[in-house]
């Protein structure tokens, strides 16, 4: 797999083993815990990639490494992410690295398993903490869609979206929501009867509705902009809100 460092964090608990078998019960120990804790026999879990090479300084290709949704069972857990890993060597992986001249084995790929949020339920996006087609730094740019968010990231549904002014987000008397734009919103990715992610169409009244009201724009712009503070440049960001709980999450930066 190359020299680049392979690194797992379970619930919590992070592991970096160069020796396949022991990152594998350490795994199997996290998810053990992790459904101890819940009270599951099977906790469904979202397995997440992200790599040093998704996002260059003059380019990005969010999407690029696997992310499985709803995996249930410590195998299925093991096998997503094998593939996650795997995923840093398909064609458009290799191409993209080729194009920007990046030493496909130095690229460093970490994979994190969340507890799957019920955005099937809700809403998910991305969100940018500068505007992605000019460079200004001083904008913070949120995409959401109803269901999970694979649609968002890999850019199969015209979302939502929203534009807020980041110097103002400390002034908690003004709202700096620049504009807003209702996209189309065509389909969702919902969870079949099965637990399996699948599309379906949206209803008219979906497709008339943002997918965030105003007070969460704010929350997450604000979030946002305290995740760019802390790694200190600008960030590509995931969020997700449960739609069974209503609670918001920042589920990758």
């Amino acid at each position: 797999m190359g020299e680049g460092v392979r690194q797992v964090r379970v619930f919590g608990a992070e592991f970096g083993s160069a020796n396949p078998d022991d990152l594998a019960q350490d795994i199997r120990v996290a998810y053990a815990e992790l459904n101890r804790r819940g009270g599951l026999d099977a906790a469904p879990v979202a397995v997440r990639s992200s790599a040093t090479a998704e996002d260059l300084p003059d380019a990005s290709f969010a999407g690029q490494q696997e992310t499985f949704l709803n995996v249930i069972g410590v195998d299925a857990l093991l096998d997503a992410v094998r593939r996650c890993f795997a995923s840093l060597y398909t064609d458009r992986a290799i191409t993209y690295r080729a194009l920007h001249g990046y030493p496909h084995l130095k690229v460093a790929l970490s994979v994190a398993v969340q507890r799957m949020v019920r955005s099937d339920r809700g809403a998910a996006g991305v969100a940018f903490t500068l505007d992605t087609e000019t460079g200004f730094r001083n904008l913070v740019v949120i995409n959401g869609a109803f269901g999970l968010g694979e649609n968002v990231v890999k850019g199969t549904v015209t979302p939502d979206e929203w534009r807020v002014f980041k110097p103002l987000l400390s002034d908690a008397t003004v709202a700096p929501i620049l504009d807003r734009t209702i996209g189309s919103k065509l389909i969702k990715m919902v969870l079949d009867e099965h637990g399996t992610p699948t599309n379906v169409e949206t209803s008219a009244t979906e497709r008339a509705r943002a997918v965030l009201d105003n007070g969460q724009v704010l929350a997450l712009a604000r979030w946002c902009a305290t995740i760019e503070q802390h790694y200190g440049m600008p960030m590509d960001i995931e969020w997700a809100v449960d739609g069974e709980t209503r609670e918001m999450f920042i589920v990758q930066a």
